[in-house]
């Protein structure tokens, strides 16, 4: 752990990040979650060569200029019951999550993480 450096970061995520940015933007986030935890652990010392603001940001083109987002777009509105009346008539759990998300505007994870217990008093 002592031996990950910026360079070290940089070689991992330099040939990603014009061509995957979401992948590499995403791995980076985790390289300095795995970093800073081993820092905690006294595995590690110093600054964490994977942290973005003050430090990669200055050697990395920022997400925002390389790629656009991209949203996926809506469904348009007169077509919600249809599309609800279908989800119902199918007999599955994702169906029911995503009915379930969609009535609630809960978060994926949120939904995917659920107890019942939760749901059902």
């Amino acid at each position: 752990m002592k031996d990950i450096d910026t360079d070290l970061v940089l070689r991992v995520l330099t040939p990603l990040w014009t061509t995957r940015t979401e992948t590499a933007k995403r791995t980076r986030g985790r390289i300095e979650r795995v970093l800073a935890w081993a820092k905690g652990r006294g595995l590690r010392d110093g600054e964490n060569p994977a942290r973005w603001a003050g430090h990669l940001d200055e050697m990395l083109a920022s997400p925002a200029k390389i790629a656009a987002t991209r949203h996926h777009p809506a469904l348009p509105h007169a077509q919600i019951p249809e599309f609800m009346a279908e989800l119902r008539g199918r007999d599955s759990l994702s169906a029911l999550a995503l009915e379930f998300t969609i009535l609630t505007a809960a978060r994926t994870s949120e939904v995917i993480g659920a107890e019942w217990s939760e749901l059902v008093p």
